[in-house]
This record gives C-alpha cells, sequence and structure tokens, in this order.
C-alpha cells in the first residue's frame, strides 16, 4: 500500500503546481488550449459561462473575482447596482475597482462606451474635455474644469467624477452649454468640490446625476 500511495501522492502534488494544457502536451502559460484549425468539423474557440442579466445582478462580486468574465445572453431590464450598464447582450468583465465595482462590457472601436475603467487624473492645468476613453476622473487643484461631450452623441455613455480631497470648486460645464441634471434635488450641477462624487449618465438629450 506504501509503494502505492507515495507516486500517487508525488503527482498529485506536481499537478498542483503545473501549467495546464489542453489539446498539447507542452503547455506554455498556467492555461494553453490548442485548437484544431486545420479540421473543420472540430470548432476552436472558448466559451465564457452564459448568463442572463438579471441572474447576474442576483450574484454580489468583490474584488476576488476582478477579471470574471461571462455572456450575457439578455440585458438587464432594470439595471441597477453591480449590473447599470449591463444593458445589452454579449461579454462583461467585473472590475472590483471600489470606485468602479460593476460589469463592465468588453467592446472595441467606435461602440466603446468606457474602454478604459482605470481612474483618470486630471492634469495640473487648464480643462479637461472627455472622451469615450474616460470613465473614472479623479480631479485634482490645478484642474481648472471639465467638459462633457455632448450629450445626444454618446447616449448612454457613464463617467464617474470624483473631486480630489482639498481641492476648491471646479466648475463641470457641457460642450453644448449647461450643467447636470440632478432629479433627488431637481436642480443642475455646475460644480465639483473636495470630496464629492458624481456619477452622471447620458439619456440621449442631457446628462443625468445616477449616483454618488
Amino acid at each position: 500500500m506504501k509503494k502505492i500511495l507515495l507516486p500517487v501522492l508525488l503527482v498529485t502534488s506536481y499537478s498542483f503546481f503545473a501549467q495546464v494544457g489542453i489539446n498539447t502536451d507542452f503547455p506554455k502559460a498556467t492555461l494553453d488550449i490548442a485548437g484544431s484549425p486545420t479540421d473543420p468539423n472540430k470548432f476552436d474557440g472558448v466559451i465564457a459561462p452564459r448568463i442572463t442579466a438579471s441572474n447576474l445582478k442576483s450574484k454580489s462580486y468583490g474584488s476576488p473575482q476582478t477579471g470574471a468574465i461571462v455572456y450575457v445572453t439578455s440585458p438587464d431590464l432594470s439595471p441597477s447596482g453591480q449590473t447599470i450598464d449591463v444593458t445589452s447582450t454579449g461579454y462583461y468583465f467585473f472590475n472590483g475597482d471600489p470606485s468602479v465595482n460593476r460589469w463592465v462590457k468588453i467592446v472595441s472601436g467606435n461602440l466603446a462606451l468606457n474602454a478604459v475603467t482605470t481612474p483618470y487624473d486630471t492634469p495640473n492645468s487648464g480643462s479637461l474635455l472627455l472622451n469615450d476613453k474616460h470613465y473614472t476622473v479623479r480631479i485634482f487643484g490645478g484642474n481648472t474644469g471639465i467638459i462633457l461631450p455632448d450629450a445626444s452623441t454618446c447616449k448612454g455613455r457613464i463617467y464617474i467624477l470624483i473631486g480630489s480631497n482639498g481641492i476648491s470648486s471646479k466648475s463641470i460645464s457641457t460642450v453644448a452649454g449647461g450643467g447636470i441634471y440632478d432629479d433627488v434635488t431637481n436642480a443642475n450641477i455646475s460644480s465639483i468640490s473636495g470630496s464629492q462624487r458624481y456619477q452622471i449618465q447620458s439619456d440621449g438629450i442631457s446628462w443625468i446625476v445616477i449616483g454618488r
């Protein structure tokens, strides 16, 4: 029994640290999947877990799940919380950064709503005109203001604006003029100060506050 058990333990122990290969005996990474490109009867590819947005919404993800990928088969009809941006089918990844903490759609090219989700720090001088490469924007003292694009050109786009602690009031304006409407206070927001945070979204006509 001892002679049999020892080799089994050695193999099991080794597998815990080995790289995994599928259709290959020589994996070159943590997981290496080799396809069958010349065989028309075998379909190459990797299929992520498929799930409806409503089922995804029932789960609470955290920083340990950062980077998780799923394919959403139907959108969330009442988006909120971590699925606030899950408004269409497609691939999504979970961004566990505390300033984001939500599912983000994987898109490319001109279709990108928020292609970059890492926090962006404003330059120390001048104003900043936001575009589709911005998402979370931290506003610092040297910046003179934030300018939003015309809401009619980017329906659905979301920005998170964070006033860095200690900054004075900074202006928020739009290319088309005006500020951002806040349903809670029934007023337009035209500035941001230190320790304030606004999550805003374009409804195709104007910018509105959807969170703080």
